[in-house]
């Protein structure tokens, strides 16, 4: 069983849920084959791909570097 505390807590859990699709906007990427959003990044985060390649299992690790190199492919992903 749920104490009165947990149960209060889970009922304002849910009430932010659902109340947050209340508070958010669409947004359009692209509108008739025209770019309606542009996708900033440091140019350090945008290094050369064959020098510095994603090495397989990087989503598993958290050094600095493969946290960058996973996030340019990343970025490369949504942009394409």
């Amino acid at each position: 069983m749920l104490t009165h505390a947990w149960r209060c807590a889970l009922i304002a859990v849910l009430f932010v849920i659902s109340q947050s699709s209340a508070f958010s906007a669409d947004i359009t990427i692209v509108e008739n084959g025209q770019a309606r959003a542009a996708v900033f990044v440091p140019a350090r985060l945008l290094d050369d791909r064959a020098k510095n390649p994603e090495s397989p299992g990087l989503a598993r690790t958290w050094k600095a570097e493969d946290q960058r190199r996973r996030l340019r492919e990343s970025v490369y992903d949504f942009v394409a």
